[in-house]
């Protein structure tokens, strides 16, 4: 009966341990996916930064372009461009691309934003789940443990 006993706690004994050392197991692995989803995340960030800048630099070019068009085209007809209606388009029309450029970083801004948010969010959880991966193989050990005096105490009793 004794050596039953003994074979019975030493099966609990192991059982604890090797559930702490999968969780833990399954927590690092999850914190690595976390860590991994949050550089995607921070280089997708800096992806739409740049591609933000570019679109801002295509927008100004083509600005440059539309207003000296149109300066051309007034010269050529020979319309006067520093007074009047000419000078109220070509500033409408500044104006437009300026719009269109503070459109862009606005846009560009909140989707930097985003994914560093959930950059930060991601290495968080990563965090998170390395932290409960060492407190389940903690618990393994209390739990082995205490099944180990539990077990003494009930066979000294005997």
């Amino acid at each position: 009966m004794t050596a039953l006993m003994i074979a019975s706690t030493a099966m609990s004994v192991y059982s604890s341990i090797r559930e702490g050392q999968v969780a833990n197991a399954q927590a690092k692995a999850q914190a690595e996916s976390m860590r991994v989803g949050a550089n995607i995340s921070k280089m997708q960030a800096e992806a739409t930064k740049k591609s933000g800048e570019y679109d801002e630099a295509k927008i100004k070019r083509e600005k440059a372009k539309m207003l000296s068009t149109q300066q051309a085209r007034y010269a050529k007809s020979g319309v006067l461009i520093s007074e009047g209606s000419p000078l109220e388009v070509m500033a409408d029309t500044a104006s437009q691309y300026e719009m269109d450029i503070s459109a862009n970083r606005y846009n560009t801004a909140v989707q930097v934003a985003q994914k560093e948010y959930e950059s930060k969010a991601q290495s968080s959880m990563a965090d998170y789940y390395s932290s409960l991966g060492k407190a389940h193989k903690t618990s393994s050990y209390l739990k082995a443990g205490t099944t180990l005096l539990t077990s003494g105490y009930g066979m000294m009793k005997k």
